[in-house]
């Protein structure tokens, strides 16, 4: 990719990078050893990552780590069996901000067992982690999973969108529960994203981390993205 294609950032899109620790820090220590002078962004699980791993990937080109992060709820983490708490969260987060790495969160709303208190639990997390790239999204229950199943037996589905996979990306509200409305959904997902993208203090932050055209172009869309909402 770097010889033909003139490749300067790599991203792996492995939402588990890092679970097998020997096999990373083997990458690492190729990619350091050809030193091809690229840019590398990962996305990963909290508890899959280290200090060694981190350190190891930062000498290979590493500026940006990706974590799932889906709730600022503990009670809706172990109700969804994410097998991970908002504690190593925090101390995740702080390691990577240690190294000087770029960090990214990923979260969803209307999870199974939200209600609007989780909610707001979220967004005061999101408040506090002070990462450098917030990601929400509308839980999508995505077939022959076992969300599926839950949400067709114990919520309120939206026939008319159950079934229309180009509403799968994060935006919309295919099912209802408890006390949460399609309407409340929708302006609590927007407020969650205008709240970060609008902040000074994140647009002074993200423009100062730009070193790829791709980070500049997502920028640019995310910024079309919301004056549209």
């Amino acid at each position: 990719m770097v010889s033909r294609y003139g490749a300067r950032e790599i991203c792996f899109v492995d939402e588990i990078f890092g679970s097998n620790k020997e096999e990373t820090l083997k990458l690492c220590e190729l990619l350091i050893k050809k030193n091809f002078g690229i840019y590398l962004r990962i996305s990963t699980r909290v508890d899959f990552i280290d200090r060694e791993i981190l350190t190891a990937l930062k000498r290979a080109g590493l500026y940006s780590v990706g974590v799932g992060i889906e709730s600022g709820s503990d009670q809706i983490l172990k109700y969804n069996n994410k097998q991970i708490t908002t504690s190593q969260v925090r101390q995740t987060i702080k390691l990577i901000k240690s190294l000087d790495l770029e960090t990214r969160g990923y979260f969803m709303i209307n999870m199974p067992g939200e209600t609007k208190e989780s909610i707001k639990q979220t967004k005061d997390f999101i408040d506090e982690l002070k990462l450098d790239l917030v990601n929400v999204q509308i839980a999508y229950p995505y077939p022959n999973t076992a969300f599926r199943k839950l949400a067709e037996r114990k919520y309120r589905i939206i026939e008319d969108k159950w079934n229309r996979w180009e509403l799968s990306d994060g935006d919309d509200v295919v099912f209802t529960q408890s006390d949460l409305t399609e309407a409340y959904l929708k302006m609590e997902y927007r407020n969650i994203i205008r709240r970060n993208f609008l902040n000074p203090r994140f647009i002074a932050r993200w423009l100062k981390r730009i070193k790829t055209f791709h980070d500049f172009k997502y920028s640019f869309l995310q910024f079309l993205n919301l004056l549209s909402m």
